[in-house]
């Protein structure tokens, strides 16, 4: 059997699907240009999470605070901002996975020039090589939006919020699958709000580098 099987499909097509959701600029000077799907600083949702990895694969669990299984286990949740936007040159809808603090220090002055964002078009640069952790992002506008409004794009990948969030976040609440549970999962597997310092994302302490920029630590 090639590849791993997981409810009838290989482990690596799934990786590969949930890798497609998510925004990512591999190296300096890297851009997209993208339209944040906020029509208001309201839209904006904060999400603790506890990150899993289950066989090389980052999960994203939602924290339920009280009775949290992870919690229980002290493994502490990290407070995340999944800002959807449009990629326009990939025609598709995908989440930018961003810390609080990096949020608060790039959007809230967006949000004080561009009180909907997504009226307007902008252009996100990385500004540092791969394994550089002093690597920053650059946005800023490049017109106002003609290519889909708001609600075009909506209707068009059929997305609702908040339950497009579901997509991409777990609830163990609402899940049957046994495995998630904490005692069936390696302890070894389990990292708890370990953030890159080249970008901000999540790090996997098992692969020895963030998935995101490259940057490689030791531990």
């Amino acid at each position: 059997m090639i590849g791993e099987l997981k409810f009838g499909r290989r482990l690596v097509d799934i990786k590969h699907e949930e890798e497609d959701k998510f925004f990512h600029l591999r190296y300096s000077g890297d851009y997209e240009d993208v339209v944040f799907l906020y029509s208001s600083d309201r839209d904006v949702i904060v999400v603790p999470i506890h990150n899993v990895s289950d066989s090389g694969r980052l999960r994203r669990i939602l924290c339920k605070d009280i009775d949290c299984p992870y919690c229980k286990k002290n493994m502490k949740a990290r407070n995340t901002i999944f800002i959807p936007l449009y990629n326009i040159n990939r025609d598709c809808v995908q989440f930018w996975e961003r810390s609080n603090k990096f949020f608060v220090q790039r959007f809230d002055q967006l949000f004080d020039n561009f009180p909907n964002p997504s009226q307007f078009v902008f252009r996100v640069t990385r500004m540092g090589d791969p394994r550089d952790i002093t690597t920053t992002y650059e946005i800023y506008p490049c017109a106002k939006n003609t290519v889909l409004s708001y609600d075009e794009i909506l209707k068009k990948f059929n997305i609702k919020f908040p339950e497009i969030y579901e997509t991409i976040i777990e609830d163990l609440s609402i899940s049957n699958e046994t495995e998630t549970e904490p005692e069936t999962i390696s302890k070894d597997s389990v990292y708890t709000a370990l953030i890159c310092k080249g970008c901000g994302a999540p790090i996997n302490a098992l692969d020895k580098c963030c998935n995101f920029c490259g940057t490689s630590y030791i531990w």
